[in-house]
């Protein structure tokens, strides 16, 4: 059994990623910057977790 296969840690590993990024946005970028990282940031929490799931499926 990986790792991976517990929703909780592939969620986890989204959130954190996602998370990292979005305070990059806050501290650092300005204007569009900060607005195209916020979005990256949104995409990265939701898509992180269903690639893993569908990487895990294909083991």
């Amino acid at each position: 059994m990986s790792v991976l296969e517990i929703p909780v840690v592939r969620w986890a590993s989204g959130v954190i990623s996602g998370g990292s990024v979005a305070l990059f946005a806050f501290f650092i970028a300005d204007g569009t910057a900060q607005l195209a990282l916020y979005a990256m940031a949104a995409f990265v929490m939701i898509a992180e977790p269903i690639i893993l799931r569908r990487a895990v499926q294909q083991l």
